[in-house]
């Protein structure tokens, strides 16, 4: 009793229950709290009320409020983000069912390089429809400018002269504008980038 009198001692006891309890909780209860994680996830308050009741009962003589603070303590959030599941469930798929990761690796490298594919053909599909269209521009400005000259040379000079002057105007026109809107296009993704 002279040695828990001591306000030092006192604290060192107090120190060395609950460590005692955590130790208990990490060998003992820590298999239990990860399958109650893994089952029900959402529910992580009553693991954690579960544990509380069962320290309580294993260690009497320690205050609740150090049994609460060592079973925050030990409380943990998995947060996992990505095409795979996260090692410890790639690792129980693997022990629920023989073969089950490479399964998954297989279809994920699948997913993968199906999607690079569509990307392969949208990308293509976007340079050949540019292509096109500047082929379809120069035909029509080419019918438009000899169409054009060919209603000058056959005495329409007004039409002809209108003709050319139109359709010299609007690939000037498209050239320009098309310019300005391609350069502000691209400074909008530029200023999109991270500064390096």
């Amino acid at each position: 009793n002279e040695y828990i009198s001591h306000p030092f001692r006192s604290d060192l006891l107090s120190f060395t229950i609950i460590v005692r309890a955590l130790h208990f909780v990490i060998e003992l209860m820590m298999p239990k709290l990860e399958e109650s994680n893994k089952s029900s996830p959402q529910n992580g308050s009553q693991g954690q009320e579960e544990t509380l009741e069962i320290l309580k009962k294993k260690f009497p003589d320690i205050p609740e409020d150090k049994l609460i603070g060592v079973v925050k303590y030990l409380s943990v959030q998995r947060i996992h983000s990505g095409p795979l599941p996260s090692p410890e469930v790639f690792a129980g798929y693997e022990k629920v069912f023989s073969g089950a990761a490479e399964r998954i690796l297989v279809m994920a490298e699948n997913q993968a390089a199906h999607r690079q594919f569509i990307e392969k053909k949208a990308i293509s599909s976007k340079a050949n429809s540019e292509v096109l269209g500047v082929i379809f521009a120069f035909i029509i400005a080419f019918v438009g400018i000899i169409g054009g000259i060919f209603l000058i040379y056959i005495g329409k000079n007004i039409v002809g002269l209108t003709t050319f002057i139109g359709t010299l105007g609007s690939l000037i026109w498209v050239f320009i504008f098309g310019k300005k809107w391609q350069n502000k296009e691209l400074e909008e993704k530029r200023s999109l980038l991270p500064d390096k």
